[in-house]
């Protein structure tokens, strides 16, 4: 979930931080716009959503929480 919240914080294993941060930025703005339905293991129960966009961010949306 941090990772959509801020996608351009770096995690230990990224080989160019600044590469994969600009790389979550663009797939999780793809993602808003299509309005792409997601699954993660990590989610929120029940797992499977969707990505905002949240001001300057995004944030995931559960599915059992969409108000469509």
């Amino acid at each position: 979930m941090l990772s959509v919240r801020e996608p351009g914080w770096p995690l230990s294993f990224d080989t160019d931080p600044g590469q994969a941060a600009r790389s979550s930025v663009r797939i999780l703005d793809m993602l808003a716009t299509d309005r792409m339905q997601v699954m993660g293991y990590h989610f929120t129960f029940p797992g499977i959503g969707h990505v905002s966009r949240d001001g300057s961010t995004f944030r995931y949306v559960p599915e059992s929480l969409r108000h469509d």
